[in-house]
């Protein structure tokens, strides 16, 4: 109950949660739908407002005519910029005519108008006075001339406002500010101030960013000169390793090859197994089916047929391979070379036992060469998993170790910059108090010294005003140069203190700077201490990984070639037993007719079998092979073991006769 009411309630406070967060995000969704358009508006307010003030310190027309005149341009299919460069164009030929150019001034006297009638207007009434004249020229073509001439190119695009004269203008700016269009001075400087306030900001968020891009630039330069040091070596490992490389490639080769080879094998044994179902099921043709299965085996297991099946699986790989693929080659075919000799050994050994009759003797020469072979596979197989997975580990360490002291090296920079900035820092504000100690210093001196002059100035004025009213008159020379004299030396004394104060603030000076210079360099001391700490830390933690790899590959290889000495030892002992046995059934003439014989017990067999089942005499049971096998050899159990004995002896040295053949005519083994 209590683990289900936790349920529940970890459910009601994950639904409630949900739903909190669903009201927040809705809720913030409306905030920023009511923000963005009124930040959106501010923007445009500021680009309006700074627009507007900037063209009017350009154009002398103050920012409620410019805005209405704004409005009466686009009203006549022209824009504000074309209306400034006009007001240009025209305050140039008004002070053309009004410096006394001839050609302006005739302009002007075609249109009834003078310079001085221009003087004092601002630059809007200069404009709507030109529209008035402009009005009143009945030609389209001398019209457009002349507004060519005041007012240049943009004249033309005026030319449809200032055809309207000064009324209409005026008509069209009124229609502006009923509809309040028309801008105010305030309006425009506060949009100005806030745009030029959105370019500061930008300006010093740039400057941040460029403060950020500053401070990492250190930093990200040490990882890269880091990455730069780190693909080196690695391309100077692999040029030094290019062995290991082609190695890595013929290694992907072989594998491919070998499933191969295990695929043909594979196929091989299932045929082989549908061949041994076949004569379980057809008794008629028991000893020709044997006979097959005998000589695929034998094919199989023979080195003929050991070296054909390896090279039929490699061809691909012969293909590909060059260079060290010849090697790896010739190295493969040492192999099978001496797999024949012991295969040939083996089955010399087996065949002596089986013809003895020693059957327990003959599997142990199979197993121990089957348990020889695995484990000198084995151990060429670790020595090519250790060099190359070992190299790889090793490679890895060493880059790993690379990485740390690279890391060690920036940390040790960052470490003394920082200590280098700290006393940097200490010292210009140990320079800076000093200065400040002397200034202050320096300035009670010089007060202190005008105050004795003062009081010295004092004293004269005050004991010639008491000589005078004693009657003795002014106060004499002497007495003035003995007060002058009092004052001097009080004046040296405040110096010799100021001097001795100004030194005190050097001396300290000095030792402060000592003391900081003391502890940037026992700080970057440290700072050494801890880099060399960690490099010592890394040299020895590769060492250890290098010697635990080593160490591994020997503790693995010396138990492997402990394992393969044993089973070679085995062998060696078991193929000298069986040898030794007094298996050997005589000449190639008596094998013959040993086998002539067998072959018409098989005849025998045949002709009883036939006799059995033209016979109408009705027998109980199901008909066995072997049970008919054993009738052809004799009656009793005793004459069936012998018979079987002889046969198996027969098919042993058979076999050894097959492969001493084989041996001879096609040189395995040497």
């Amino acid at each position: 109950m209590l683990v289900r009411g936790l349920n529940q309630a970890a459910s009601r406070l994950k639904t409630f949660g949900a739903g909190i967060k669903a009201i927040g995000t809705k809720m913030f969704a409306a905030g920023a739908g009511i923000i963005t358009p009124m930040v959106a508006a501010a923007k445009m307010f500021g680009d309006a407002g700074d627009r507007m003030a900037e063209m009017s310190a350009r154009t002398g027309i103050a920012v409620e005519e410019l805005s209405t005149l704004g409005y009466a341009a686009k009203m006549s299919g022209a824009d504000l910029e074309d209306m400034e460069k006009s007001v240009k164009k025209m305050q140039k030929f008004i002070t053309a005519a009004a410096g006394g150019t001839a050609a302006a001034n005739e302009a002007l006297a075609e249109m009834g108008l003078t310079a001085r009638q221009f003087v004092g207007l601002a630059p809007d009434e200069q404009m709507k006075l030109f529209a008035d004249r402009l009005a009143a020229i009945k030609d389209p073509t001398l019209r457009a001339a002349t507004a060519l001439e005041i007012f240049g190119r943009g004249g033309t695009s005026m030319l449809p406002m200032l055809s309207l004269g000064a009324r209409g203008i005026e008509a069209l700016q009124e229609r502006a500010r009923s509809l309040g269009l028309q801008m105010s001075t305030e309006d425009a400087e506060a949009g100005h101030a806030f745009s030029k306030a959105l370019e500061t900001l930008w300006l010093v968020l740039q400057k941040s960013a460029k403060t950020i891009g500053a401070a990492l630039t250190p930093m990200l330069h040490g990882m890269a000169q880091w990455l730069t040091t780190v693909v080196v070596k690695l391309n100077a490992w692999i040029k030094a390793n290019p062995e290991l490389i082609r190695y890595l490639f013929q290694m992907g080769v072989l594998v491919a090859a070998t499933g191969s080879a295990l695929v043909v094998l594979g196929m091989t044994i299932k045929y082989v197994g549908v061949a041994l179902a076949t004569i379980a099921s057809i008794g008629k043709f028991v000893v020709v089916s044997l006979a097959m299965v005998k000589a695929v085996i034998l094919g199989l297991l023979s080195p003929l047929g050991l070296v054909i099946g390896a090279f039929a699986g490699f061809a691909a790989y012969q293909l590909y391979a060059t260079g060290k693929g010849g090697e790896a080659l010739a190295w493969l075919g040492q192999r099978f070379g001496d797999l024949a000799k012991d295969a040939t050994t083996s089955f010399d050994a087996i065949g002596n036992a089986l013809a003895s009759g020693d059957v327990g003797l003959a599997a142990k020469v199979l197993w121990s060469a089957l348990t020889m072979e695995f484990q000198k596979g084995r151990l060429e197989l670790q020595k090519i998993w250790y060099d190359l997975w070992g190299g790889l580990q090793i490679t890895v360490a060493e880059t790993w170790s690379e990485i740390r002291i690279s890391m060690a090296d920036a940390w040790l920079s960052i470490s003394n910059t920082w200590a280098s900035g700290i006393y940097l820092l200490k010292v210009l504000w140990s320079g800076f108090m000093k200065w400040h100690r002397d200034q202050s210093e320096g300035l009670a001196g010089y007060l202190a010294k005008k105050m004795v002059d003062q009081d010295a100035g004092n004293k004269i004025v005050e004991e010639d005003v008491a000589s005078m009213n004693a009657g003795k008159g002014h106060v004499t020379e002497q007495r003035i140069a003995e007060i002058r004299a009092e004052a001097e030396a009080g004046k040296k004394s405040i110096d010799e203190d100021v001097n001795a104060t100004l030194a005190a603030n050097k001396t300290k000076l000095d030792a402060e700077l000592a003391a900081n210079e003391q502890v940037a360099a026992a700080a970057k001391k440290l700072a050494q201490g801890e880099h060399d700490a960690k490099l010592d830390e890394i040299g020895k933690l590769l060492a250890a990984k290098q010697d635990a790899l080593a160490k591994e590959k020997a503790t693995e290889l010396a138990a492997t070639q402990g394992k393969l000495d044993t089973a070679t030892a085995e062998w060696q002992a078991a193929v000298k037993a069986a040898k030794a046995l007094p298996g050997n059934l005589g000449k190639s003439d008596a094998l013959d007719t040993k086998l002539d014989k067998f072959k018409g017990q098989i005849v025998d067999l045949e002709g009883l079998m036939n006799a059995t089942s033209a016979s109408k005499t009705s027998v109980a049971g199901t008909f066995n092979a072997s049970a008919a096998w054993g009738m052809a050899a004799g009656g009793t159990a005793a004459e069936r073991t012998a018979a079987n004995t002889e046969r198996t002896a027969l098919a042993t040295e058979a076999m050894k006769n097959r492969l001493a053949y084989y041996h001879q005519n096609f040189n395995f083994g040497s």
